[in-house]
C-alpha cells in the first residue's frame, strides 16, 4: 500500500521539532564538556547550524550569518556593560569563538520552529533590517543601563516587546518570542551551573529573572534581521509567504506563493 502523502507531510513538523530538541541536547553536552577548550568547542558545534540549514535550505545561510554576526556583537556589548562574563575565552577579548556557531543556530532554529507550527515562514516587511538593528541596540542600552533596577528594566522591556508586536503584527512574532524565551534559558541552565559563564545578577539557578524576556526580545529582532537579508526572489517563494498580503494565494502543502488566476 502506498504511503499517504498527507500523513507524510504531517510528520515533517514533528521531525523538525525533534531535530531541534536533539541539537539542543548535543550543544549543551558539548558546552559542558568543552567550555574550557573554546576552539575545540567551536568545531564541535559547527554541525548544528549546518544541520538546521539542511532543513531550511541553503538560501537561509543569510539568516544563520545574521545570527553569527549580531549575536556575538550583542554579547560583546553586554559583557562590556557588565551583565555577564565568560570563564574561558581562549585568549580572545570579551567572548569565546564558539559563540559564532551557537548564534548561527539561533535564528535558523527559530524559523524552523515557526514553520513547524504555522506551515510557512512569513516574508520580511520593508524596513525590517534597520528596525531590527535599532531594536537590538535599544535592548542592549536598556539592559546595561537598568541592570540594577529589575522592575524598571522589565517595564522597559515590556514596552519594547509591545513595539516589536506593533512593528511585526503577525502570528510568527508571538511564536518567535515564546520559542526564544523558552529555548534560551533552557540551553543556558546547565552550562551556567557548570561555571562556563557567570551573570552579575543571579536570581534563580545562577541566572537573572530577566533572561527569558531578553531572549524573547532578541529572538524576534535577530530572526527578522536575518529574514530581511534573504534575496528578494527567495523571499517570494521556497516556503515563504506574505501574511495577510492581498493579491497572493498560498497553495498548501508546498506553501508556494502564486499569483491569483486572471479571469
Amino acid at each position: 500500500m502506498a504511503d499517504d502523502p498527507s500523513s507524510s507531510n504531517s510528520k515533517k513538523p514533528l521531525q523538525d521539532l525533534l531535530l531541534i530538541a536533539a541539537l539542543v541536547v548535543y550543544a549543551v553536552l558539548a558546552i559542558l564538556a568543552f567550555w574550557n577548550r573554546p576552539y575545540h568547542l567551536f568545531f564541535l558545534l559547527l554541525p548544528a547550524p549546518a544541520t538546521l540549514l539542511s532543513r531550511l535550505g541553503r538560501e537561509f545561510f543569510a539568516v544563520a550569518a545574521a545570527g553569527a554576526i549580531l549575536g556575538p556583537i550583542t554579547e560583546a556589548a553586554c559583557v562590556l556593560g557588565g551583565l555577564w562574563s565568560y570563564a574561558e575565552r581562549g585568549g580572545l577579548p570579551l567572548i569565546p569563538i564558539w559563540l559564532l556557531a551557537i548564534w548561527a543556530c539561533f535564528p535558523t532554529a527559530l524559523w524552523l520552529i515557526v514553520r513547524s507550527f504555522q506551515g510557512s515562514i512569513p516574508a520580511a516587511r520593508p524596513g525590517t533590517l534597520s528596525l531590527a538593528a535599532a531594536g537590538i541596540a535599544l535592548e542592549v542600552i536598556i539592559f546595561v543601563s537598568l541592570q540594577k533596577n529589575l522592575v524598571l528594566l522589565i517595564a522597559f522591556c515590556l514596552l519594547l516587546a509591545a513595539g516589536a508586536l506593533a512593528a511585526w503584527p503577525k502570528k510568527s512574532t508571538a511564536t518567535l518570542m515564546a520559542a526564544g524565551g523558552i529555548l534560551g534559558p533552557a540551553c543556558e541552565a546547565l552550562p551556567v551551573a557548570a561555571g562556563a559563564w557567570n551573570y552579575s545578577r543571579a536570581d534563580l539557578w545562577g541566572m537573572p529573572l530577566w533572561l527569558p524576556l531578553a531572549y524573547a526580545l532578541f529572538a524576534v529582532l535577530v530572526a527578522e534581521a536575518g529574514l530581511a537579508l534573504l534575496p528578494r526572489h527567495i523571499r517570494a517563494g521556497s516556503g515563504l509567504c506574505q501574511e495577510d498580503a492581498p493579491g497572493f494565494a498560498i497553495d498548501r502543502p508546498e506553501m508556494e506563493i502564486k499569483e491569483p488566476e486572471r479571469r
